[in-house]
């Protein structure tokens, strides 16, 4: 009774085996050009990015959104296929390995040093907060490791001199140039409303580190006061108060700029920072002052809804915005990728979950264009950038970097309103006038 099912089974095999046979044979006709284009196959090894960012300490909320936004582009790339490396004929999906700077440069360093030694990645992105980033980058630098840097403002990271930048590329909006936008917005948009017959008083409350002073000025002829002072604007600096980072009591700078009666305050802080100083300025002091604008790192979701009622007083100089895009841009990619970022995590992305999500597809870029995850080759591609802008609008609409590894965005401001309906507070586009969606309110 069994030998018949017995043979039937032979010939089975015999079949399947005839079938393997002729497959192999086919893929044995394939070219070489078909491996390295669509129909390239999968291959085990991945790319391995770094991805150092605080999930812990005072920007924890900051690197979780952080993390998102790699998250997003790297499960996005993922389902296209992975990565096409010609030189090992194949593709490779993305994986990704979290260092935790905790917000701190000695703990940046470490996680850096982790990155690149034991856990061996081919190329790091990240690097919230520019003294934490200047802290890692010499650990990175050492192991010759292109560094996506998509988190620290000051131009430091890719212009000094005691480490070997040429590892280096920022995918940020750096503070000098944030500054100027500032300086530019407050001559233009606030003191015709504030002060059209004299100069408009400026008062600053800065945080005394890279990040706060290239904000305030940074490169020659730059910064907030810097470009104010070279142009000649009609901005008079009545005060100029600075705070060590991790500050969390600003009284004291704050009682001073109260008594210098400026018309407009701008705070040059972190998230929590910049909550806090309205927070003690206006409730406890009661300050009247218009704020802002406000550095990059209050465009987040968490921050904007925190502000509570103080939302009415607050501008903020931004590239990205979780809720508004300035009128006439071109930007397909940064609406879908806030959709899908809603979608997915149930919040809209801010700032730094953009910049992570474009640095993604910029390193897979450069990957393609090197053919090889030689780390050199990688680093020339980088060199010989040239994309389309994704989530953040940049000048001229292309991603290049420039003669110091820099990427120029295109800042406008934003204020944040209340939104009768949902009773939540959105941000909408105010300057410049040709990206605007509403106009500058000032506060009752």
């Amino acid at each position: 009774m069994n030998e018949p099912t017995r043979a039937v089974d032979f010939h089975r095999v015999l079949a399947a085996l005839s079938l393997a046979v002729a497959s192999h044979g086919a893929g044995c006709a394939r070219t070489h050009d078909d491996l390295q284009g669509p129909d390239a196959p999968l291959l085990e090894r991945k790319v391995r990015v770094g991805l150092l960012t605080p999930l812990s300490g005072a920007a924890a909320a900051e690197g979780a959104s952080t993390l998102r936004g790699a998250q997003l582009a790297v499960e996005r790339i993922n389902s296209q296929g992975g990565v096409l490396v010609k030189d090992e004929s194949g593709r490779m999906l993305l994986e990704l390995l979290t260092g935790d700077t905790r917000t701190t440069p000695a703990e940046g360093a470490a996680a850096a040093a982790k990155l690149v030694t034991q856990d061996r990645v081919d190329v790091v992105a990240g690097g919230f907060s520019s003294a934490v980033t200047l802290a890692a980058q010499s650990a990175i630098a050492a192991r010759r490791t292109p560094f996506l840097i998509g988190g620290a403002s000051t131009p430091q990271v890719t212009r000094r001199t005691d480490v070997d930048t040429s590892w280096m590329f920022h995918y940020f909006g750096i503070g000098p140039h944030h500054g100027k936008a500032m300086a530019r917005f407050l001559a233009e948009a606030v003191r015709p409303r504030l002060a059209p017959e004299r100069a408009l008083r400026v008062a600053l409350i800065y945080q005394d580190t890279a990040f706060g002073q290239d904000f305030r000025e940074g490169l020659p002829g730059l910064g907030l006061v810097g470009w104010a002072r070279a142009e000649k604007l009609p901005l008079e600096f009545v005060a100029d108060e600075k705070f060590p980072l991790g500050a969390t009591d600003f009284r004291r700078p704050l009682k001073a700029i109260q008594a210098a009666r400026p018309d407009v305050i701008v705070p040059i802080a972190l998230g929590e920072e910049t909550l806090a100083i309205l927070r003690q300025g206006i409730e406890e002091l009661g300050i009247e002052s218009l704020w802002g604008p406000a550095a990059i790192p209050v465009e987040t979701p968490h921050s904007i809804q925190a502000l509570g009622r103080l939302n009415d007083r607050l501008t903020i100089a931004t590239y990205f915005s979780p809720y508004d895009t300035p009128r006439g841009a071109v930007d397909p990619v940064a609406r879908e990728f806030r959709a899908e970022f809603e979608k997915r995590f149930g919040e809209a992305p801010g700032a730094s979950a953009a910049n992570h999500y474009d640095s993604m597809f910029i390193l897979k870029r450069a990957i393609e264009d090197a053919g090889s995850l030689e780390k050199a080759r990688v680093r020339d591609a980088l060199e010989r950038l040239d994309m389309p802008a994704l989530s953040i609008p940049v000048e001229g609409g292309r991603i290049r970097f420039d003669g110091h590894h820099e990427v120029r965005f295109e800042m406008f401001v934003t204020q944040l309103v209340r939104d009768a309906a949902g009773g939540e507070t959105r941000a909408k586009v105010i300057w410049p006038p040709e990206h605007a969606n509403a106009e500058l309110r000032l506060p009752r």
